[in-house]
């Protein structure tokens, strides 16, 4: 399974289970992913924390749930994991910009947040392949992908691009146990210190063979 239909999988694991406790450890553990990579790829592919995507899903459910029925605002909150009234309202007016009171006695407008899609395209990436080295160190081998530019610009790209391109395309390796490892040049080497664009350094993930 790639990191595609793994984190496709989850998504719709947690919709199927929206109003239910749920857990990174347990999400992580139905896709077989580690609680730390499965975080850290959910965050680069979808731009935002596993824990925020369930909250904006709960709360945008709340909001037409408030408009379509009758339930009582209090039910409505302990339905979507809120254990008072209050910490319910302060996140839904934050999310909505209206409290669930204004919602449903004058019809006040809510956001809409639906269920993500995750998709890619197989295409020639010419940044990471040409950075990319497999260092293979006693007990480890690490992926190490070169980058080039402002900090933290350029690193966090590089991220990014590590789990939406590399590993799903990759044949021969797949993300391993471990701890990762980030090497920066000495900043007065260059003009403009970190932020210079010939600034370098380098990422370097574990990995093991497929």
């Amino acid at each position: 399974m790639n990191w595609i239909e793994s984190i496709s999988q989850a998504i719709s694991y947690i919709e199927e289970n929206i109003t239910e406790e749920l857990t990174v450890e347990d999400i992580a553990k139905r896709v077989h992913i580690s609680p730390f990579y499965f975080q850290k790829g959910f965050s680069m592919l979808c731009g935002l924390t596993v824990s925020d995507y369930i909250r904006y899903r709960r709360l945008a459910i709340a909001g037409s749930e408030l408009l379509a029925t009758d339930n009582k605002i209090i039910d409505i909150a302990l339905k979507y994991g809120y254990e008072s009234p209050d910490g319910f309202t302060k996140a839904f007016t934050r999310f909505h910009g209206s409290t669930p009171s204004a919602v449903r006695k004058d019809g006040s407008g809510i956001k809409s947040f639906s269920p993500l899609s995750v998709k890619f395209k197989l295409e020639a990436s010419k940044e990471i392949p040409e950075g990319f080295t497999t260092k293979v160190i006693p007990k480890f081998t690490w992926a190490a992908f070169t980058c080039k530019g402002p900090m933290p610009q350029v690193m966090q790209d590089v991220n990014k691009k590590i789990y939406s391109e590399w590993l799903p395309n990759c044949k021969d390796y797949e993300i391993a146990a471990g701890y990762c490892i980030e090497m920066y040049d000495n900043p007065a080497k260059f003009a403009k210190g970190v932020q210079d664009e010939n600034y370098y350094s380098e990422m370097w993930i574990p990995v093991k063979k497929k």
